[in-house]
């Protein structure tokens, strides 16, 4: 019996400790588990963390990427920022992360190794970065940028190697025919208008009139309106009819921001006065404040800078702002004599009699050509006592033949551009305004593609950026400027030059802006049809590029058919040669995008 009962206490016991081994290593399961459960978990939370970082981490590096890319000045407009080096200001640190040691220290925190945090051509193909854009004017260079975190918070350090994709988008204002950083209207003024080149606007594209026709290709920021922008009281009344667009319709297309610098660096009610929009380019610098256009002002970047005061001296000076005075030095000498003070205009549209500098660019053609003058080809020319009342402007005379390397005029004043610019004709008398032999676009009865230029002249890359801009024909009298517009008959005008100006808004105020017409101006009775006379409409042709991204601050009369001026036959081409050969200076357009994340 005693030996059952023990036999029985065995078996019991055994069971016991069998329960007990099975239950421990369950128990040992469960905690093996729990501690790889607990581990996943934590390296998924680590995971995570560095994400945060490491991505923060790249948009610090996407920031200061995109400034160096702005302020970079290539040797050609397409050329992307060579050589990126992370300034140390961006170099994450425990000021933007607190968990962030330096790489050197071995504390249980992330860690980012410096040698990783850069920004690295993405090669495509061969050995390059670059892609074409939407056309084959445009650049689009991919860079990989990356940034390698490390944490030493677990038993075996995890690393993570953080990767996005940076694209940088590289345009030229040269390569459009119009460009407008505001609403653009396109209604023809007179005539049916075709332009053959790029069109783009940073805001609405407007278009309500069949005279229209675009051949090349036409984008807005914001869309395309068959019909008139809400204020324009001028056209509201007409029947909208379509235009005729090449691919169709417009297409939304991002923002043409000028050197990439975006509308949100400028500021019109701060203390500023160096930021207060794109007008800035053809501007002089104040004595302080931060300059988001700095080095690319045209005041800055001019070999010959002229500045006129209230009495009508004249200041003359070098690139580096040195002044030259002496009668015997060949700089001061040529430009001196090309610059004609003490006369006037009498502008309809400003109601007023506008005081004018007058620029003989023969003289500056001739002194280049004879190797006593050397300069960069920018020429900045201001009469610095203008204000939006006391009426001041820059003209430029005897224009027909450019130094061959090209010339760029600029000035924060308007501009009268008087007679026929950048065609090659020769003067025969030294007051002559009209060449002897003009191009065939001055012919009456010429065909739409006839010779803009007399022939063995090559056209030289030449701009002119201004508050606003104005022609004065070939026909163009001072003498009977007040006379009435019926009596002062235009002659046919033909100007080679690309055209930076200002614009007037269409609004409340203002009424009608004129759009792309009001880009260039006119005080002349070119159809005489529209004010009951007789004779052929005569013609104005321009070779070049419209480009606008500002508003007019000193010309700022208002629009008015009719009362100053009727219409010409207006022929504008896109000067083709800008793709190759543009004018000065450099007009980058950048935007910036970048890819999403991801771990390599």
């Amino acid at each position: 019996m005693k030996t059952r009962r023990f036999t029985q206490a065995g078996g019991l016991l055994l069971t016991v400790l069998g329960t007990l081994v099975i239950l421990s290593g369950l128990v040992a399961a469960a905690l093996s588990l729990t501690m790889q459960f607990s581990r996943q978990a934590e390296r998924s939370r680590v995971l995570a963390q560095a994400v945060t970082i490491g991505d923060g981490s790249l948009q610090m590096l996407y920031a200061d990427w995109q400034a160096q890319s702005r302020d970079y000045a290539p040797t050609h407009s397409f050329d992307p920022l060579p050589t990126f080096v992370p300034t140390s200001a961006v170099t994450p640190g425990t000021a933007e992360f607190p968990i962030l040691l330096p790489y050197s220290a071995g504390a249980n925190q992330w860690m980012i190794d410096p040698a990783s945090y850069s920004v690295l051509p993405l090669i495509l193909r061969g050995s390059s970065n670059r892609s074409n854009g939407p056309s084959a004017a445009t650049s689009i260079y991919y860079f990989t940028a990356g940034v390698n975190l490390t944490a030493q918070a677990l038993s075996q350090p995890l690393q993570v190697r953080l990767r996005r994709t940076f694209e940088q988008h590289v345009d030229s204002g040269w390569r459009f025919q119009a460009l407008s950083d505001f609403d653009l209207e396109l209604q023809p003024d007179g005539s049916p208008l075709t332009l053959d080149g790029d069109v783009h606007s940073n805001g609405t594209l407007y278009s309500g009139t069949n005279w229209l026709t675009v051949s090349g290709q036409a984008s807005a920021a914001q869309g395309f309106v068959n019909g008139w922008a809400p204020d324009d009281t001028t056209n509201a009344s007409r029947t909208i009819a379509a235009p005729t667009f090449a691919d169709g319709s417009p297409f939304v297309n991002s923002r043409r921001d000028l050197f990439g610098v975006e509308p949100t660096s400028f500021d019109t009610v701060d203390t500023n006065a160096n930021n207060d929009g794109y007008r800035e380019l053809i501007e002089r610098p104040a004595a302080s404040g931060a300059d988001p256009l700095t080095g690319r002002r045209l005041y800055d970047q001019a070999g010959i800078k002229v500045l006129i005061d209230a009495s009508n001296a004249v200041t003359i000076m070098d690139q580096a702002g040195t002044i030259h005075s002496n009668p015997t030095d060949p700089f001061y000498a040529s430009v001196q004599s090309a610059i004609i003070t003490g006369q006037s205009v009498q502008d309809g549209r400003e109601a007023a009699t506008v005081r004018v500098a007058t620029v003989d660019v023969s003289k500056l053609t001739a002194a280049v050509d004879a190797g006593t003058l050397t300069f960069n080809g920018i020429l900045y020319i201001s009469d610095t006592s203008a204000t939006p009342t006391t009426k001041r402007a820059v003209r430029l005379w005897r224009g027909a033949r450019l130094p061959a390397t090209g010339l760029t005029v600029a000035t924060d004043n308007p501009v009268y551009i008087w007679g026929d610019y950048n065609t090659g004709g020769t003067y025969t008398n030294p007051t002559d305004t009209a060449t002897a032999v003009q191009p065939d676009t001055n012919t009456d009865g010429s065909p739409l593609n006839a010779a803009n230029t007399l022939t063995g002249y090559t056209p030289a890359p030449a701009a002119i950026f201004s508050d606003s801009t104005t022609i004065l024909s070939n026909a163009w009298d001072d003498a009977t400027a007040s006379s009435s517009l019926s009596t002062r008959l235009a002659a046919n005008t033909t100007i080679n030059s690309g055209i930076v100006t200002g614009s007037v808004a269409t609004d409340a105020t203002n009424g009608y802006g004129q759009g792309l017409a009001g880009m260039i101006r006119f005080l002349e009775n070119w159809k005489p049809a529209d004010l009951g006379g007789g004779g052929p409409q005569k013609r104005f042709t321009n070779y070049g590029a419209l480009l606008n991204w500002w508003r007019v601050q000193q010309a700022s009369g208002v629009y008015s058919y009719g009362s100053y001026y009727t219409a010409p036959a207006s022929q504008l081409f896109y000067e083709k040669r800008f793709g190759a050969n543009p004018p000065a200076p450099d007009l980058r357009i950048l935007s910036f995008a970048k890819g999403r994340w991801y771990l390599e």
